[in-house]
């Protein structure tokens, strides 16, 4: 893949809405499946067919912690990206009032 496709790649990967809800769950901590489908009220399923998605796309690491499996965002480049957008966002309200 060239870099354009996988520019491409990354928009798509975080313009799922679901995949979207669960980067933002994991904004505060490292989570269990469990964790975040309470926190999304998504179906087990799904959440974990979308964190293989995040997961393979660089979104987020996992640790193994016993039997559970913790998800984390990427802090070098994920989470910096996802407070970046949220200063946008503010800036957008504000041009909007």
């Amino acid at each position: 893949m060239n870099d354009e496709d996988l520019q491409m790649l990354f928009f798509k990967t975080i313009a799922n809405k679901t995949r979207f809800k669960i980067v933002k769950s994991l904004e505060d901590k490292p989570k269990s499946v469990n964790q975040l489908v309470k926190d999304t009220g998504y179906e087990q399923t799904l959440v974990s067919h979308n964190l293989k998605v995040l997961k393979e796309n660089g979104f987020v690491e996992v640790k193994q912690d016993g039997k559970y499996r913790y998800y984390n965002l990427d802090k070098e480049n994920v989470a910096p990206m996802m407070n970046a957008i949220e200063r946008h966002v503010q800036k957008q309200k504000k041009h909007e009032q």
